[in-house]
């Protein structure tokens, strides 16, 4: 939960990269409102094609960046690359019919987040590898930028 918030803030400013938090649901406004020079995205794996597997949301970050001009550069570590998966499919990231009663709320109450008369829809996002400006990892000479410039 809230990995940008807890892990992604803290890599940055260890890597002296100027960052500002911003809520999921406000990034396409900051985006559009000019407020934002580049995304960076991580990955929870990329198909050798460079499709990229991640976090629900990302998709749409992508979209904004490219419909505002701005780079949008997936960074993940050579691990995440799996050339063994020569192309990533939307269906792959589905997660249909969990009950929304049965997730529970971050603060570890019980309370339950939905009504458990429906199902839930999750994804985990597909980046066909065209919606990166850049992707980059951990070993040069693999085919992805190892310099973006944002």
């Amino acid at each position: 939960m809230l990995q940008g918030a807890r892990l992604t803030t803290w890599e940055l400013a260890e890597a002296g990269i100027k960052h500002r938090l911003c809520v999921d649901s406000a990034a396409a406004a900051a985006i559009a409102g000019g407020r934002v020079d580049c995304v960076i995205v991580g990955a929870d794996r990329v198909a050798a094609n460079g499709d990229t597997a991640n976090k629900v949301g990302t998709y749409g970050l992508a979209l904004a960046a490219k419909r505002h001009g701005i780079p949008f550069i997936v960074v993940a570590p050579e691990s995440t690359i799996d050339r063994t998966t020569p192309q990533r499919s939307p269906r792959r990231g589905r997660r249909d019919g969990a009950a929304p009663g049965h997730l529970k709320r971050q603060s570890g109450t019980g309370d339950y987040v939905g009504n458990s008369g429906g199902n839930a829809f999750g994804m985990t996002d597909i980046l066909p590898a065209r919606s990166a400006s850049s992707q980059v990892s951990s070993q040069p000479n693999r085919g992805q930028s190892q310099n973006p410039t944002c």
